[in-house]
């Protein structure tokens, strides 16, 4: 379905006008491709539209929900001017790898480089004692992957599996029951029992998260070494921990996980001055951004055009240079 999706998407992205357009005299519409309302990232790119309205009111912002994956599709296809990501999505997105069928033409605008950890939770009591031991287990799970197909919850998920040496359908044929939704829906399914284990993403303390262990006892699952290396080798994904201090009392130490930090797509057919301004916006008004979404105090000078796959935007190069960020 997703692979569908992909290539009507990238077929219409050739037909679609230009991704900045305006409206009243001098006025630019700018779409910002986040995540579900209330998610993390939603909240980062709220506030970074509030800071680019107030640095350059010719833009009017609106951000449309979406996933890690349909995002840069998103974009691509003029529907979106910039949209958020995990930087290992925009070299599939370059090469045209899983889960991406063919080649994406987006450029790079930032990398947020935060921390966003892929975590694995199960209910207190479960005898499941690691990430390998999912599809170990000898009866079937009911398993909750993260966001609908086209996430990066989801895709992070299969791609676990993957490096397991079981796919999707590998599971769903030994009767392990997958689903996809919002957080809200883990959430609700975790506290009425229908799951065995529930995966999801987030830089730092996932709301969801943090208002279920209000409720109920889990426990995260840590992935061993063999594992994290070949996450790591095949995906280009980090080998991170989920720290003690995070999730409290249900952490009592840090856990070994796999992550992959955030970062900005941009239509390569956006105005080098519009990048421009949007690089701008991002660097210098990160501290505003920061005080709504804590875990992007990771945003910086030195590093934001830094470790991206992909070449960076024109418009956004140049304001990297006079900064000091690229040579």
């Amino acid at each position: 379905m997703l692979k569908r999706f992909l290539a009507f998407a990238l077929c219409a992205a050739f037909t679609v006008s230009a991704p900045l357009s305006g409206h009243a005299a001098g006025e630019k519409k700018l779409d910002i491709a986040a995540s579900a309302p209330g998610g993390t990232w939603y909240v980062g790119l709220g506030a970074y539209a509030k800071v680019l309205s107030a640095m350059y009111p010719e833009f009017d912002t609106t951000l449309f929900p979406g996933g890690g994956v349909s995002n840069v599709v998103r974009v691509a296809q003029g529907q979106s001017s910039v949209g958020i990501t995990a930087v290992t999505f925009m070299k599939a997105a370059h090469d045209g790898a899983d889960p991406f069928r063919a080649p994406v033409n987006v450029k790079a605008l930032a990398n947020l480089d935060d921390d966003t950890r892929i975590v694995f939770a199960v209910p207190a009591g479960s005898s499941i004692t690691s990430v390998r031991q999912i599809v170990e287990s000898d009866k079937p799970l009911r398993v909750f992957m993260g966001s609908k197909v086209g996430g990066n919850a989801e895709v992070f998920a299969r791609w676990t599996f993957q490096s397991l040496g079981v796919s999707k359908k590998d599971l769903q044929k030994r009767g392990y029951t997958l689903y996809g939704g919002t957080p809200a829906e883990c959430g609700s399914m975790m506290r009425e029992g229908q799951l065995d284990v529930m995966s999801c993403t987030n830089p730092g303390e996932h709301f969801m998260i943090s208002e279920l262990v209000k409720d109920m006892d889990i426990r995260f699952l840590p992935f061993d070494d063999k594992l994290l290396e070949e996450l790591q080798k095949t995906y280009a994904m980090t080998p991170g921990t989920l720290p003690a201090t995070m999730y409290k009392p249900m952490v009592k130490q840090d856990i070994p996980i796999i992550t992959a930090p955030s970062g900005l797509v941009i239509n390569a057919d956006v105005p080098d001055e519009d990048a421009y301004k949007m690089a701008r916006a991002l660097v210098e008004g990160r501290r505003d951004i920061a005080l709504a979404l804590p875990a992007w105090n990771t945003i910086s000078p030195e590093r934001v055009c830094k470790d991206l796959p992909i070449e960076i935007h024109p418009g956004a190069a140049r304001y990297y240079r006079e900064i000091g960020c690229l040579k």
